[in-house]
């Protein structure tokens, strides 16, 4: 399946950037090569991660060895990322609350 940042991702894509690389006592290439990962587990097995509890077409993909997961949903054939969500806050309210209109005026769905 293709995978789709949505413009809402772009805040949290910016804060796991941000946050590793600023923070020399952490590892930035393997928290870059982590999320990578995800990405591509994603793309190769969309439903085998479970579902974020309140939004039933919402899936949260934890992003190994970080306190961020990858929340994305599936439309007929593309995978669309919602947000980098840092697990440790609420940033990703917002990118929540507003993807189903993102993907309603930019994809037609």
């Amino acid at each position: 399946m293709q995978v789709v940042f949505l413009e809402g991702s772009r805040p949290g894509v910016v804060w796991f950037l941000g946050y590793y690389s600023k923070r020399p006592e952490l590892d930035f290439n393997a928290a870059k090569a982590a999320l990578r990962i995800a990405i591509d587990t994603i793309g190769q097995h969309p439903f085998s991660v479970q579902k974020l509890e309140r939004f039933d077409a919402v899936f949260e993909k934890k992003v190994i060895r970080t306190a961020f997961s990858v929340l994305y949903t599936i439309r007929e054939d593309t995978i669309f990322v919602i947000d980098i969500h840092d697990q440790r806050g609420f940033r990703s309210a917002e990118a929540l609350s507003t993807y189903s209109l993102e993907l309603r005026s930019k994809y037609g769905m």
